[in-house]
């Protein structure tokens, strides 16, 4: 009995420790990220930002918000923390993605249980009121979130994307139809990038064209980011045989890619796969954060 007492004792020590671990690990991730971002030149990111809202920074002169989250469909706390100095404030709690514009700040929030249906909501948050509300409550098919021109736009599931004028609150919707689920959403030049779980498709929302980067034989993963002149993503590949393991294999798709707005053109600028794709300054990072540049490690 006071062996199986001990064993006990030792394996809730052990998980307790690992999970200390993990989350010393996250937060050390956070802080790194966070220090980059805030002590970065770049006086304000925004319009990056609207390119790339799966990102949990915006820069602004005096200050920077910072989502904490696990991930994006979780969500998190939304902070305002000071350049020049340490405080700290916290504005919003289940945050998923978010932009500041103006003196006000839209986000969604995580899917929530309403009447047995999945309810995700797309909030405003007045800085001059200090209060939010609902702009929009959507069942299931809230996916992700941009900002077009002075719409905000979003993917309904296998069904349309949608964008939703903030100001005159109407819907303009345009047909598209993705075979897999989607991961992350950017924007550029107007246009908008749906990378799905082995896609990469490029719309047009103004002419209702798709141009797809990235067939499913490649296997786009979900790093991905947009700059002025180009959209980043990272390929891997799997063995399609067993989809529940998705064994990654080798292969030559496999890497860091780059698909030129001006030409048309892919190329692959890495060999070396990313796991977390970054934009700040119109410059691209990876996860280790250090500058990606074009032709290294080929």
């Amino acid at each position: 009995m006071k062996n199986l007492k001990r064993v006990v004792v030792i394996t809730i020590a052990i998980i307790c420790g690992i999970v200390s671990m993990s989350g010393c690990q996250k937060n050390e991730n956070e802080s790194k990220e966070m220090t980059w971002v805030k002590s970065s030149e770049v006086v304000d990111n925004t319009d990056e930002h609207l390119q790339n809202m799966h990102e949990n920074y915006q820069l602004k002169k005096d200050y920077m918000l910072y989502l904490k989250a696990k991930n994006l469909e979780e969500g998190g706390t939304l902070y305002q923390i000071e350049r020049n100095g340490k405080q700290q404030i916290q504005l919003l709690d289940d945050v998923c993605q978010f932009v500041e514009i103006g003196n006000k700040i839209f986000y969604t929030k995580p899917e929530r249980a309403d009447d047995l249906e999945l309810i995700k909501e797309l909030c405003v948050y007045d800085r001059s009121t200090k209060k939010s509300e609902k702009l929009l409550g959507l069942k299931d098919d809230l996916r992700s979130l941009i900002s077009i021109k002075n719409s905000i736009v979003y993917y309904k599931t296998y069904d349309k994307v949608v964008a939703y004028d903030v100001d005159k609150q109407t819907k303009e919707e345009m047909d598209y139809m993705i075979t897999s689920a989607v991961v992350v959403t950017c924007m550029v030049n107007g246009k908008i990038v749906i990378v799905g779980d082995g896609c990469v498709d490029m719309i047009d929302f103004d002419k209702k064209k798709v141009k797809k980067i990235v067939s499913q034989t490649e296997c786009a993963n979900d790093a991905v980011a947009c700059t002025k002149d180009a959209v980043y993503y990272g390929v891997d590949s799997y063995n399609m045989n067993d989809i529940l393991q998705k064994e990654k294999i080798q292969s030559k798709n496999n890497g860091l890619w780059k698909f030129d707005l001006q030409t048309g053109n892919k190329e692959k600028i890495r060999e070396q796969s990313p796991k977390e794709l970054h934009v700040l300054g119109n410059k691209l990072y990876d996860e280790s954060l250090k500058e990606v540049r074009n032709g290294e490690n080929k």
